[in-house]
């Protein structure tokens, strides 16, 4: 099946990449595709039909889907293909579930890529750290400033919950005294 086999209600396929996590969406068609021309432009100046594409008709459909609660149009779709791709990539139409796979496929294979290089990438971070502290004297003093305030902070935090464990002591204490002082006085 290709864009310009669909009909009104027909089920259309699409893979949203990005954002917090990928979105595969069955949509339907709010209309029925029909080719219409789409004129190549032309250098001014340039001889009509000297280059390849010059003043050629190629024809064209825009389809409209509906997600949800809205009209989405997708438009300068080649009537004979069956998958598109907007967005930079970032989202592929697809009038079958076949067509589909390629994209799904591909977006895996991204992302085992970035899963793979995870490890250089971290260790990219920690030596770019060192060394930005071995060519930049003021960096690697900020950097160590900033270490020194979390260990003060850290032992500030050791401090506060040493004296909160004697406060608490000091109050059980008290009650236990408060509790054999001598009868009759």
């Amino acid at each position: 099946m290709d864009f310009q086999s669909l009909k009104q209600g027909s089920p259309i396929y699409i893979l949203q990449e990005g954002g917090t996590e990928p979105q595969l969406t069955v949509a339907t068609v709010a209309n029925k595709p029909e080719p219409k021309p789409m004129y190549m432009t032309q250098t001014p100046g340039a001889t009509p039909g000297i280059y390849a594409g010059t003043n050629m008709m190629q024809p064209v459909v825009e389809i409209v889907v509906h997600m949800g609660n809205e009209d989405v149009p997708f438009s300068n779709l080649s009537p004979t293909a069956s998958t598109a791709t907007y967005n930079n990539g970032q989202t592929t139409i697809s009038c079958t579930t076949e067509g589909m796979l390629p994209a799904v496929d591909a977006m895996m294979q991204k992302a085992r890529k970035r899963i793979e290089e995870r490890p250089y990438d971290d260790a990219v971070m920690v030596k770019g750290k060192e060394f930005l502290m071995s060519l930049n004297p003021r960096y690697k003093e900020e950097e160590e400033q900033k270490q020194d305030i979390a260990n003060l902070k850290g032992q500030m935090g050791d401090v506060v919950n040493t004296m909160n464990t004697m406060m608490s002591m000091m109050q059980d204490l008290n009650k236990k005294i408060s509790g054999t002082s001598p009868k009759g006085k």
